[in-house]
C-alpha cells in the first residue's frame, strides 16, 4: 500500500489520474473497501421488513381476498414494539463538558452552550436522534457523519444507513477504528463527471485525510476506481485527498460516528429482533392466519341435510331461513360452531411468552391496563434496565460526535478550548415512567431528613445549575423591578401649592 499512497500524496489533487495509471494493489483494496457485504446488507434488509411489517403472510386464497384486498400486506407485526418501546424511552438532553476533569467553569458550560446552540438544535437532533435510536436497534448498527458548514459556520451531523456505510476496525481490537467507508450512487456534476453520468462514489475516512473515489457502475467490472475532484473554492484548489487535521497539522480523527447496539465485543451490533424474536413473530402469523381461516369456515353453526338426492331448492342460512325438503327421507341437523377460544388462548401465549424472552411489559405490547406505583415499576424493571443498556452504548457514540464537533469549532475559531483536554458526558431523559405527584411527595420527605436541594433537584429531572441560574435570574428582574417602581414613586411626589409654612415659636432657627 505504500506505493499506492504515494501515487495518492503525488497527485495532491491537482489533476485526476485516470484509473489504469494507479497501483493494481489499490483497485483491489478499493474494490473491498466498497463492498458492504452481501450477508450483512442482506440481514439489514430481513430486519428492516420485521421492523416495518412488510414481509407478507402466507394466506389461502379466500383470506387474500378480503385480507389484502386494497393492496397492503396483511400482518399482525410486534416486532415494530418491541423496538420502539426502547426507542421511546433514548432522549438525549445535552452534553456536560469537564476540562481538564473540572466542571461548572465557564468554559465548560460554554461548550455545553455552544454544542447545544450551534450543533444539536440547528441539526435537528431531536428527529435525528430518533432516526439513529430506531435504525440501531432494529438493525444492529446506524452511523453518523460529523462535517462543517462553510456558510451556516458550524458543524453539521447526517444519519446513513447501515447499508451504505461501514467502518472496518483493528483485527486484535473491535473498538479501534482504522477507517470507516461509505458508497453511494449518484449522478452529480462535477469536474471529475461533467456529463452527469450515472456513477458509484464513495469515500474512505482516514484519521488525518478523506479520500474521495468514484467509477462507472459496478457492473462495468471490478477496479476503475479514479479520484473524484470537488469544485474548488473561490480563488482557490480542490486538494485531493481533503486534508482533515486541526490547524496544528494533527489528525482530527476519522468522524463517522458507529452506533452499534448489543455489539458484546463484536465489530458490527446486533438487532433486537435477532435471536426468538422473528421466530416467535412467525408463529404467532401462523396462528393469527388458523384463527382467521377457522372464523371464517367454521365460526358459526353450520346446517347439513342427508336422505336426498338433490337440495329440493335453494338451501340459504340467511337469517330467519327455513330449510325444508318434500322427501320423506330427508333429515336434517347442524353442526356446532368451533371453539375459538383456544386458538385465542395460543395467540395470547405467543405474545406473552415474547414479552417475557424480550423484557417488555405485557401491558405495553397488548394495551391491557397498565399497573400503578411500584408495580409498574417491577413491571418495567427489565426495560428499563435495556434502555440503561442502550443509553451507556449509545452515549459513547453521541460523545464522540459531539467530540467531533467541539475539533472543528476549535480549528475553525468559533470556541477556544483545548480538545485535548476536554471530556464530554452524554445526558439522557430519565426512562422510567413517572408518577411527579409521587416524586414530588418522595422530595419533600428527603429534604425533612436533610437531603440536599441539588441532589433532590437531580432526583427530580431537573438541572440544579439551571435552575441556580434561572432563580439568580429572577432576583435580579425583581429586585430591578422594585427599584423603578421606587423611583417611580419618588419622581410621581411634587411640592405642595403656596408658600411654606411659617415655623412655629421655639423652632430650630
Amino acid at each position: 500500500m505504500s506505493t499506492a499512497i504515494g501515487l495518492i500524496r503525488q497527485a495532491n489533487g491537482q489533476s485526476n489520474p485516470p484509473a489504469e495509471t494507479l497501483d493494481a494493489t489499490l483497485q483491489d483494496f478499493l474494490d473491498a473497501a466498497a463492498d458492504m457485504g452481501a450477508k450483512r446488507v442482506e440481514d439489514y434488509g430481513l430486519y428492516e421488513r420485521f421492523y416495518l411489517g412488510d414481509r407478507g403472510v402466507e394466506l389461502t386464497d379466500r383470506l387474500r381476498e378480503f385480507l389484502e384486498q386494497h393492496g397492503v400486506l396483511f400482518c399482525e407485526n410486534f416486532c415494530e414494539p418491541m423496538v420502539d418501546m426502547v426507542a421511546e424511552r433514548l432522549t438525549v438532553t445535552g452534553f456536560d463538558a469537564s476540562i481538564d476533569g473540572e466542571t461548572g467553569t465557564d468554559l465548560s458550560r460554554e461548550v455545553s452552550s455552544y454544542l447545544a446552540d450551534r450543533f444539536w438544535t440547528p441539526n435537528r437532533m431531536d428527529e435525528v436522534q430518533a432516526t439513529v435510536h430506531t435504525q440501531a436497534l432494529a438493525k444492529g448498527d446506524a452511523f453518523g457523519i460529523v462535517g462543517w458548514d462553510d456558510k451556516a459556520a458550524r458543524p453539521t451531523f447526517s444519519f446513513n444507513p447501515p447499508e451504505r456505510v461501514k467502518v472496518v476496525y483493528a483485527d486484535d481490537d473491535p473498538t479501534m477504528p482504522r477507517y470507516a467507508v461509505k458508497v453511494w450512487m449518484t449522478d452529480q456534476v462535477g469536474p471529475s463527471n461533467p456529463g452527469g453520468r450515472k456513477i458509484e462514489r464513495m469515500n474512505v475516512y482516514y484519521p488525518d485525510r478523506i479520500e474521495p473515489w468514484f467509477k462507472l457502475h459496478r457492473s462495468h467490472g471490478r477496479g476503475g476506481w479514479q479520484h473524484w475532484v470537488d469544485e474548488p473554492a473561490e480563488g482557490g484548489t480542490a486538494p485531493w485527498p481533503r486534508p482533515w487535521t486541526d490547524a496544528a497539522g494533527a489528525p482530527l480523527g476519522i468522524p463517522v460516528v458507529h452506533f452499534r447496539n448489543r455489539a458484546r465485543g463484536r465489530t458490527d451490533g446486533r438487532s433486537e429482533l435477532a435471536g426468538g424474536v422473528i421466530s416467535q413473530q412467525l408463529l404467532l402469523d401462523k396462528q393469527i392466519v388458523d384463527l382467521a381461516a377457522v372464523g371464517d369456515t367454521q365460526g358459526w353453526p353450520q346446517r347439513w341435510i342427508s336422505g336426498a338426492t338433490d337440495s329440493g331448492g335453494a338451501l340459504t342460512t340467511n337469517p330467519g331461513d327455513v330449510w325444508k325438503h318434500p322427501s320423506e327421507n330427508a333429515r336434517f341437523g347442524q353442526f356446532d360452531a368451533a371453539p375459538l377460544e383456544p386458538m385465542i388462548a395460543a395467540i395470547e401465549s405467543t405474545v406473552s411468552r415474547m414479552a417475557r424472552r424480550s423484557g417488555m411489559p405485557l401491558h405495553l405490547l397488548t394495551g391491557g391496563d397498565a399497573p400503578s406505583g411500584e408495580s409498574i415499576r417491577a413491571s418495567e424493571a427489565r426495560l428499563v434496565k435495556r434502555v440503561r443498556d442502550r443509553q451507556t452504548s449509545y452515549g459513547n457514540g453521541w460523545e464522540d460526535a459531539a467530540t467531533m464537533a467541539v475539533r472543528l469549532a476549535a480549528k475553525m475559531g468559533a470556541l477556544q478550548v483545548d480538545p485535548a483536554a476536554l471530556s464530554l458526558s452524554t445526558i439522557w431523559d430519565d426512562p422510567e415512567s413517572r408518577n411527579e405527584l409521587e416524586e414530588a411527595q418522595t422530595a419533600e420527605a428527603y429534604q425533612r431528613l436533610g437531603v440536599s436541594k441539588h441532589t433532590l433537584l437531580l432526583r427530580l429531572g431537573f438541572d440544579p445549575e439551571d435552575e441556580m441560574d434561572r432563580r439568580r435570574a429572577e432576583q435580579e428582574e425583581a429586585m430591578s423591578g422594585a427599584l423603578v417602581e421606587l423611583l417611580n414613586g419618588n419622581a410621581d411626589r411634587t411640592e405642595p401649592d403656596g408658600p411654606p409654612m411659617p415655623m412655629r415659636d421655639g423652632g430650630a432657627g
